[in-house]
């Protein structure tokens, strides 16, 4: 606990995050991105996992993730400039969802063979997205003009997480 100026205790990131995740032991998907304070993102992974919750990253804005970083990560939602970063330098400009695919099945299958994460959903503005569950065949999701790319996204990943019933997510 730290202390403001004026001697009132604060509770830390880590500390709420503690406390909040406590509060949400039926959670069912601990959610987090970069835009969000690093430390509170991965005490609150480290947290999840310990209590057998599923965690989703979109690593936004990009950052390279660690090893460590990566094996406390349940399901990837990236977009075309995180993919680029997470898979390699892949040219997914302009083309089509098959393209997408095709250009994606060896960079994907490299990643799923260091990371044991389940799901990698890429986004990719207008086209749509693709999802690469572990487990299952890659999955295209044409993009419907009710839809934004991030709720497509975060709905493909809600979609293939079993027994969804409730969440937490972490934010600013």
């Amino acid at each position: 606990m730290g202390q403001d100026d004026d001697g009132d205790g604060l509770l830390t990131i880590c500390d709420f995050m503690r406390h909040a995740l406590s509060r949400f032991n039926a959670a069912d998907l601990v959610y987090g991105q970069f835009e969000t304070a690093p430390a509170a993102l991965w005490e609150g992974f480290r947290l999840a996992k310990a209590h057998g919750v599923t965690t989703a990253l979109n690593p936004s804005p990009w950052q390279a993730l660690s090893a460590a970083q990566l094996a406390l990560c349940d399901l990837l939602i990236v977009n075309e400039v995180e993919a680029a970063g997470l898979l390699g330098n892949i040219d997914l400009a302009e083309a089509d969802l098959a393209t997408c695919l095709a250009r994606l099945r060896t960079p994907v299958a490299a990643l799923m063979a260091r990371w044991q994460g389940q799901l990698l959903v890429v986004t990719l503005g207008a086209r749509g997205a693709l999802a690469f569950p572990r487990a299952d065949a890659p999955v295209m999701a044409p993009a419907a003009e009710y839809f934004c790319k991030a709720s497509l996204a975060f709905g493909l990943a809600l979609v293939l997480v079993k027994r969804l019933k409730t969440f937490f997510i972490a934010g600013r």
